[in-house]
């Protein structure tokens, strides 16, 4: 398959999609009856931004009405999803771009069980297929199916957390993430206290000992510990302000003759500001501390990044946007500092801002823990974003973008974006590519919602002169209850 015909290919498998779906209707609207009102759950911290139009949102829970049993009030929640993707020219656990095409099938699903008694909550979230690190159980990629293949349960939320007028406590296994979750977004085992104020919440929030993620062949873990402040949000009129700051420090736990963790300091902070029909996001997160790894080859962190969304309802049914984003990069590996923006705590459900770029290549993946250097797909990238959402039907909305990408420093052709990747070349380039993204969603009953996710990738430069694009569709269905 030449590039230029798989290019083309795909682009008009992406128009097709979006003209089948605008007149596909396969069931006719409900008569809609009231729903009973979904039990509260568990919010320890705001609840996140939306996902901007390039991605669907992470899945929500719908919580069951609440069973009583004496003073305890009870209820669950649970979500699955069953998928098949299928990549063209690259292989999406390694990143590594190849000339084969490949599909399979994954399987996410866990169970979240809530029980209130007074001032104390909670809760409980089991997995049951795969995990928030490694995504889906998957079977059928000859490519590298043993990252994904998790059937066995496991804990994925078990915390308990006392509520009172002006303080809360939480402790266990609980979400972690800041802002838009760009540098943050994880379950770890922690303690937090909430203060609650009259100008916003002030959250501390500690991790002990948790497992080394990002530094291959390390044995040893790290303590972390966050301060947020979350404002009081702003409302006059059509008018909506909300913001976040933080500082977050973690250190690596001494393992002799290992290489460390690295320590990171992270300072953010991050707005999203509702005026009528204009909806503008903004987050900048810079990046202190040191890359760990063998003492002899310890560096000093100095990094950061900027990013910036906007959205425009033009009218009831068409929304457009523009985005920006922009993180540091090195590509002078023999200096004393590095400066490639990486984040802080990520797992699958972390920030992508495009199907195949910021997600399977530049971004967290399971089967690499030093994933999470590529800062959500910031490092050493500065990119530029149209995007549209149509609501096609009551049930049927298609979100479509276009992204150019461009690498801050320049890397070696063939080397990627931060230089990681083996090549013979000697010249440089910052040419990473343009990526198009179509994504349909078909809402089949409240509980029930269709997706067809797909994307294009025409490479740069610093994938190789010869790189193919690479391509990825995705269709699954996603249940909740």
């Amino acid at each position: 398959m030449t590039k230029t015909v798989f290019s083309a290919a795909l682009v008009a498998s992406i128009l097709a999609t979006a003209t089948v779906a605008a007149q596909w209707q396969p069931f006719p609207p409900p008569e809609k009856t009231p729903m009973p009102a979904p039990a509260p759950e568990a919010k320890p911290t705001p609840a996140p931004a939306a996902a901007p139009a390039a991605k669907p949102a992470a899945p929500a829970q719908e919580t069951m009405p609440v069973v009583t049993i004496g003073k305890t009030e009870i209820s669950m929640s649970g979500f699955v999803r069953l998928r098949s993707t299928s990549t063209f020219d690259y292989e999406i656990d390694s990143a590594l771009l190849t000339d084969e095409s490949r599909t399979f099938m994954d399987a996410r699903s866990y169970l979240t069980l809530q029980a209130k008694h007074g001032p104390i909550l909670g809760v409980l979230s089991l997995d049951l297929a795969g995990d928030d690190f490694n995504d889906g159980v998957k079977w059928g990629n000859p490519g590298n199916p043993g990252y994904q293949s998790t059937w066995n349960v496991q804990t994925r939320l078990a915390y308990i957390q006392w509520n009172t007028k002006h303080v809360n406590l939480l402790f266990g296994r609980m979400p972690a993430r800041l802002g838009n979750g760009i540098v943050a977004n994880v379950n770890r085992d922690a303690g937090r206290i909430i203060f609650k104020t009259g100008i916003g919440n002030f959250v501390g929030t500690a991790v002990k000992g948790a497992d080394d993620r990002t530094v291959p062949g390390t044995e040893g873990g790290l303590d972390a510990y966050i301060l947020l402040y979350t404002g009081k949000p702003y409302k006059k009129g059509t008018t909506n302000l909300n913001y976040q700051a933080w500082i977050g420090k973690q250190d690596p736990t001494e393992n002799p003759g290992k290489p460390l963790y690295p320590s990171k300091l992270i300072v953010g902070t991050s707005f999203d500001l509702k005026l009528d029909k204009l909806m503008l996001k903004l987050e900048g997160n810079y990046l202190g501390g040191d890359s760990g790894g063998a003492k002899a080859a310890i560096r000093d962190n100095e990094a950061g990044m900027l990013w910036l969304d906007s959205d425009y309802q033009v009218s009831k049914k068409v929304a457009l946007g523009a985005m920006f984003g922009y993180g540091t990069g090195d590509n002078n590996p023999a200096d004393d500092t590095q400066h490639n923006f990486q984040a802080f705590f990520l797992d699958e459900n972390a920030y992508t801002y495009t199907n195949i770029y910021s997600d399977d290549l530049h971004g967290f993946r399971g089967a690499f823990p030093g994933s999470v250097n590529f800062g959500s797909g910031f490092a050493n990238t500065m990119f530029f974003q149209a995007h549209v959402r149509a609501q096609l039907n009551p049930k049927t909305e298609l979100t479509g973008s276009y992204t150019y990408l461009h690498a801050n420093k320049a890397q070696k052709v063939g080397a990627g974006p931060i230089g990681n990747r083996s090549t013979t070349q000697t010249a440089t380039t910052q040419d990473i590519g343009h990526e198009i993204d179509a994504n349909v969603s078909y809402k089949i009953v409240p509980a029930a919602t269709l997706w067809l996710r797909t994307g294009l990738l025409l490479t740069g430069d610093l994938w190789g002169k010869d790189a193919s694009d690479v391509g990825k569709v995705e269709a699954f269905i996603e249940l909740k209850f």
